[in-house]
Formats: C-alpha cells, sequence, structure tokens
C-alpha cells in the first residue's frame, strides 16, 4: 500500500509542475515526457500522449516512437504523433509501419493518412499491393487522404486492375482524392477521379459520392449534367443530384429547374419544388404557383410549401392561394406561409387585401393573419371590419383589436361597445378595450371610468365595470364597490363578480358585506363565490398571511350552503396549516357527503400541526379517518402520519 501511495505521489507531483509551468512550453514538454518515462498509471500516460501532441514539440517524438508498439498506449503514442507537424513524428511513424502487425500496423497507417505523408506513398503501395500486410483497405483509404499525384496513381489503379474483394476500398480513396483535388482548387483532375468512380462497379454509396462531386467540379456542363441526374433511374442518384442544388445555385439551374419541373413525373415534382426553393429566379414562382393548383394533392401542398420557403418576394402568389377554395390541410399551409414570411412589405399586401376583400371568410384570415403578425397599423382597417354586418367578421376584428388597438382607437372602440346589441360582440368589444388600456396606460383607464361614473345603462355600465376590473385599475375600486349595491340587481352582480377577479384582496370587506347583508338571496350566493374567488388568489400568490385567509374562510363557512362551494373551501383549508384550518375541517369529517374532501385536507396540514397544541385532536381525526374513509390510500397516508405524532402529547 505504501508503494502504491508513493507511486501516486510522485506521480501528482509531475502533473503538478507541469501545471505550474504551463507558460513554458519547453519545459512542459519535459515534464510531460517525465511522466511518459515514470510508473505512472495508464490513464496518466494516456493523457500525458495527447498532451504531447498538443504541444507539438519535436522533442517527444522519440518518446512518442518508442510506445507505437505498445499495445496498450501504442494508440494514444500515434494520437501524439499526429499532433507534432515536425517531419520526424511521420518518419517514426513509417518505421513503425514496417515493424508492428495487426491492428497496431493498421493504426499506424491511419496515422500516415492523416499526417498526409507524401514520403509514405511506396510504404503503403507496397502494402496495397500485398495481401499479407493485413492493411490493404487502410493504406489505400491512406493514399487517397494524402492525395498526391503519386499516390493518386495507386488508388486509381486499385480501383481499375485491383482485386474485386478491395475495389469498394479503392473507390472510397479515389473519392477522399478526388475532394482534395476539388477543394485545392484542380476541378479538372477532381472531375476526372469522380468519372472514373461514378462508371465503375462499386457500393452505391461510393457513386452517389462521385455523382455530388461531379456537379461540384463541373463548370461549363453543371447544368445539363445536373438536370441528367435528376432523371436517373436510380434513387439514390436523384437524392444526391436534389441535395447538391443547394450547394450551386445559379439563374441558369433556376431556369432548367423550373423547365424541368413542369414536365417531371408527380414523383420527381415534389423534389423538384423543393430544390427549386433553394434554387429560384423570378420565373419560377408562376411555375410553382401553376402546380399549386395541380390535381395531385400532394402536389399541391408542396408547391405551397415551396413558395412559403422562397420568401416574401412569395407572398402574392400565396395570397392568391388564400383566396381560393381549398381543402383544410392546404389551406393551413398557406396560412402558415403568410404568416411566416417577414417584411413589411408583406404586412402592406396583406392590409390592402383586407380593404380590398368581400368574402367574408377571406377578411377573417386576413384579419387573424394581421393580428398574429402584430401589425399594428392595420388597426384602422380592421376597426372597419370590426363594424362590418357579419357577426363573426366582428367578433375577429374586435378580437385581433385587443392585442393592436392603440390609443387613437379608444373613441371609437367605446362607440362600438355601447352600440353592440349582441352578447357575443359586446363581450369581444369588451376584451378590446381591456387589451388597449392595458398597453395604453392610466389615461386610457381614465377614459373607461369615466364613462362607467356618467352612464345609466345597465348593459353599458356593466360592460365598463368588466374593462376596469380585467385592469386591476385601483382608481376604480371605489365605483366598482359602490355597484355592488346597485338596484339594477345585474349591474349589482356584475360588479359583485368582477370584485371576485381582482388581483388582491382589496375588495374583500366589500364582499363580506354583500354576502351576509344582501336582501338577494343570488346576490349573497354571488358574493360567496367571489369570497372564495379572492381568497383562492390570495392563497395561490401569498397575498396575506395565511390565518387571514383561514378567518375570510371561516367567515364564509358560516353562511356555505352548496356542496360545490363548501368543497371548494375544504380545498383551501388544506392549503393553510393553522389550528384554525384543521378547527374548520374536523366538523366535516362527519359529513358524508364531504368526509373524503375534508379527510385529504386534514391528512395535508397535519404533518404542520404534528407538535401544536392540538396534536392530540389531531392524531385522534387521524386515526377515526384511517378507520372510516373509503379510499385505501387516503387512509394508509392518514395512518402513517398518525403513527408520527407522539400519543402523550
Amino acid at each position: 500500500m505504501s508503494a502504491k501511495l508513493s507511486l501516486m505521489t510522485t506521480t501528482v507531483m509531475v502533473l503538478l509542475a507541469v501545471l505550474a509551468r504551463a507558460a513554458d512550453p519547453t519545459e512542459t514538454t519535459k515534464n510531460l515526457i517525465a511522466v511518459l518515462r515514470s510508473d505512472a498509471l495508464l490513464f496518466e500516460k494516456a493523457r500525458g500522449c495527447q498532451q504531447l501532441g498538443e504541444s507539438g514539440s519535436p522533442e517527444a517524438v522519440p518518446v512518442l516512437a518508442g510506445l507505437l508498439e505498445d499495445p496498450k498506449l501504442g494508440a494514444y503514442a500515434r494520437s501524439g504523433l499526429e499532433g507534432i507537424a515536425d517531419p520526424s513524428a511521420a518518419a517514426a511513424l513509417r518505421v513503425a509501419a514496417q515493424k508492428v502487425k495487426g491492428p497496431l500496423r493498421a493504426g499506424v497507417v491511419n496515422s500516415l493518412g492523416v499526417l498526409r505523408d507524401p514520403h509514405a506513398v511506396e510504404l503503403l503501395a507496397g502494402f496495397v499491393t500485398d495481401p499479407a500486410s493485413g492493411v490493404v483497405a487502410e493504406a489505400l483509404l491512406a493514399l487517397g487522404n494524402i492525395s498526391t499525384p503519386e499516390s493518386i496513381r495507386v488508388v486509381e489503379e486499385a480501383l481499375v486492375r485491383g482485386p474485386e474483394s478491395y475495389r469498394g476500398e479503392a473507390a472510397a480513396a479515389c473519392l477522399l482524392a478526388a475532394d482534395r483535388q476539388r477543394n485545392s482548387g484542380d476541378l479538372s483532375r477532381a472531375l476526372a477521379l469522380y468519372e472514373l468512380i461514378r462508371k465503375a462497379k462499386v457500393p452505391t454509396a461510393c457513386r452517389v459520392g462521385a455523382t455530388r462531386g461531379a456537379i461540384l467540379a463541373r463548370i461549363a456542363d453543371r447544368v445539363p449534367f445536373l438536370m441528367e441526374q435528376l432523371r436517373s433511374e436510380e434513387l439514390p442518384i436523384r437524392k444526391a443530384a436534389l441535395l447538391t442544388i443547394r450547394q450551386v445555385p445559379d439563374d441558369a439551374l433556376a431556369s432548367a429547374l423550373n423547365a424541368e419541373v413542369a414536365r417531371a413525373t408527380p414523383e420527381l415534382q415534389g423534389p423538384l419544388l423543393l430544390a427549386i426553393a433553394d434554387c429560384h429566379n423570378a420565373q419560377s414562382i408562376p411555375v410553382i404557383q401553376a402546380l399549386g393548383d395541380s390535381p395531385n394533392s400532394e402536389i399541391r401542398k408542396t408547391a405551397l410549401t415551396a413558395l412559403r420557403q422562397i420568401g416574401p418576394g412569395a407572398a402574392p402568389a400565396l395570397l392568391a392561394a388564400l383566396q381560393k377554395e381549398r381543402p383544410p390541410e392546404e389551406k393551413s399551409v398557406v396560412l402558415d406561409g403568410l404568416r411566416a414570411l417577414e417584411g413589411s412589405a408583406v404586412d402592406d399586401l396583406l392590409v390592402e387585401a383586407l380593404a380590398s376583400a368581400s368574402a367574408p371568410a377571406l377578411r377573417i384570415d386576413l384579419i387573424r393573419l394581421l393580428d398574429s403578425r402584430g401589425v399594428a397599423n392595420a388597426s384602422p382597417d380592421i376597426l372597419k371590419q370590426a363594424a362590418a354586418q357579419e357577426k363573426d367578421v366582428r367578433i375577429t376584428a374586435l378580437s385581433a383589436m385587443r392585442s393592436l388597438a392603440g390609443p387613437h382607437e379608444l373613441p371609437e372602440l367605446i362607440t362600438l361597445t355601447k352600440s353592440c346589441s349582441d352578447a357575443e360582440i359586446r363581450d369581444a368589444a369588451v376584451n378590446a378595450l381591456a387589451g388597449l388600456c392595458s398597453r395604453a396606460g392610466e389615461a386610457a383607464s381614465e377614459t373607461v371610468l369615466a364613462q362607467l361614473k356618467q352612464s345609466t345603462n345597465a348593459v353599458e355600465r356593466n360592460c365598463w365595470i368588466s374593462v376596469l376590473a380585467r385592469l386591476g385599475y385601483a382608481k376604480a375600486l371605489p365605483a366598482i364597490e359602490a355597484a355592488a349595491g346597485d338596484p339594477d340587481p345585474e349591474v349589482a352582480e356584475n360588479a359583485l363578480a368582477q370584485l371576485g377577479h381582482w388581483p388582491n384582496a382589496a375588495p374583500m370587506e366589500t364582499l363580506m358585506k354583500a354576502m351576509n347583508s344582501s336582501a338577494s338571496p343570488a346576490l349573497r350566493k354571488r358574493s360567496l363565490v367571489s369570497v372564495i374567488d379572492l381568497a383562492t388568489t390570495a392563497t395561490d400568490e401569498a397575498q396575506v398571511p395565511e390565518p387571514t385567509i383561514v378567518s375570510w374562510l371561516q367567515r364564509a363557512n358560516h353562511v356555505v350552503q352548496s356542496a360545490e362551494d363548501k368543497r371548494r373551501i375544504l380545498g383551501l383549508l388544506g392549503r393553510l396549516n393553522t389550528v384554525q384550518s384543521f378547527r374548520l375541517l374536523a366538523p366535516y369529517l362527519e359529513d358524508t357527503d364531504l368526509r373524503t374532501e375534508a379527510a385529504s385536507a386534514v391528512v395535508q396540514i397535519a404533518p404542520a400541526l404534528a407538535k401544536g397544541e392540538e396534536a392530540r385532536a389531531v392524531k385522534a381525526a387521524l386515526e377515526k379517518i384511517a378507520g372510516t374513509v373509503a379510499n385505501a390510500d387516503l387512509r394508509d397516508r392518514a395512518l402513517q402520519v398518525a403513527k408520527s405524532i407522539p400519543s402523550g402529547l
């Protein structure tokens, strides 16, 4: 054990020295070499090899070369040598390639390919022609990666005249070499290699890669060649050509695609349409637009999708498509396309279309589009639609005004609200006013409050109350509380209902008073519901201390009658961990209709009361629940909590 600890200590000290002198590359290299020459753990040596490659110091080559024959560290040593640009690294690998066998040789050959060592070509060529080397495939790929004239001749020879068993590797090597030549600018040499692969009996994947490369390497005859590949009987070749279109878009190719898609089979038309979306010109839009009316439903949908992908320039075509009768799925594609197109020019086009549209369904679509795009300058035109004859159009327009209307539209929205005789339209107008006021600030809210104070019409007063309550406008609270006692029962009931949705508990006493003393049973009932609503909000948002909320529920509990309202109270009590909550809940354990709800609430708060003044009563209640409640899970939970409360308390 002591020897092991000593070894670990030495290793840690060496690594710390490396870190301490990381700013000095020479010193870093020395320390890492020291790790490799020490008795350090395998992991530490492996990491040392990698770090030597990262530092790229030639001084590390001999020690790394010495590890190439190590079955455990050989791969890490190769990784380190791959990171050293000095010629000595490749030389070490060439020497090792002649010594090692099996997987170690394969790894070394791969590293020579990574380094693209031109001096290794003769060695690798020998491996290619000698099946006994065990690395024919690796040597071919390394030669392809090196991609010098000499290495290319070897892989070409292997592809044309080599054994069939390695033809796939030879094709892959030629493909590597061709890509290297193309990327370096030698297009003619690259094209010759691609064509050699395309005409050979090699795996489809190699021919697909060569087809793509041949398209990219061509200049003068690229378009006709690409179109020829699009007509290939082999699906992988067609797909390769389609994918390559995205890399070589130009006007001539776009024109050729426009002509091709019009006469292509339906099987090819779909992919061509999507390709045109990546390579198009001014003539592409009418071509795609025409296919948007194809008898083939899939082609129609693809054409409409392609128009969207082309961008804002296709907006007129999509708008024209929207004006035609279409199945819901196609219409959805058109609407999604218009919604996604960017730019104010598209907004202006939609506003102009709305102004001239006559069909109600089209107007509804255009209004929703303008709303979803947030086109605020469309408000005047949309507001005109809010006065249309068609109910659906009016409601849609008012719904859009909720997010689009600005202060200038406030007077007209107020007028529209007053004139609404239909309840649904009036509700939409109220929503629009609430949305406008929430964005416009206090001045707009004051305008609505002034309407409430001066209005004598019950319907109008309810509208203004609803708007102001949704805003939670504090200055309007006295007026709404006063309306809770309005002689008109509809106004009073609406005011009480809206106070229940107030953002804080400020109206609670007004609601309590109405709950206890209103002459109307219906208004007392409405007040009770609003008390519970406000208590729920206060609980959800922790607006006031829990004992305060319990005191409200205690007062409500004296007048509650319906089982539904009782369940709401029980649910709230189960969230308030106070003794008073338990005392309110306990009697309900005797109510067979509400026993389960009461029991659930007691079990919920019991752990918080287990050491308090009512601990004994809580334990007794839990034991009673465990013996009487039908729900097995609730019984088990009650019994478990009861056991946690000491009997002596």
